[in-house]
């Protein structure tokens, strides 16, 4: 079988949803298998996306430094049930989206500030981030109005 075939048993969700889950404990036992926990076909997938990337590297994102490059690879084949060629393309248009939007230029400060329209509040079952959104409506002034407040 190739990358694209793997079962979605890779991806199957938990068998108890972490928030029915009885205790923190439990929800983190739901979690996917740690990363060294691939079957031959998947160790494959990721040698392949790796070969791919020092190929093509995909665009510079500051984000990329503090998260460990295993874990990033294999968070984006999962998400794609390791099919290479769709992780590839996501992995490259998350980049580009990430430099347009300049999402490098967004400071603590930005992301802790509960006026805003997002912002960080606390962390969920598994120790992530937890962003509050609270989308509205918004009347520009002028198109550069408009591209401001869509960067902020």
């Amino acid at each position: 079988t190739g990358c694209a075939e793997i079962a979605m048993a890779a991806v199957a969700p938990a068998a108890e949803p972490l928030a029915a889950a009885a205790s923190p404990a439990s929800a983190m036992a739901a979690l996917p298998a740690p990363a060294g926990e691939l079957s031959a076909e998947e160790e494959a997938c990721l040698q392949e996306l790796e070969r791919r990337l020092e190929e093509n590297p995909e665009p510079a994102v500051s984000e990329h430094a503090r998260e460990d490059r295993r874990c990033r690879l294999l968070r984006f084949l999962r998400a794609w049930s390791f099919d290479v060629n769709a992780a590839f393309k996501n992995m490259h248009e998350h980049a580009q989206a990430w430099q347009a939007y300049r999402m490098d230029a967004i400071t603590a400060t930005d992301e802790l500030d509960e006026r805003s329209c997002f912002y960080v509040c606390g962390v969920d079952l598994a120790g992530k981030p937890t962003l509050i959104v609270r989308p509205g409506a918004h009347t520009q002034t002028s198109q550069e109005d408009s591209v401001q407040v869509a960067r902020r």
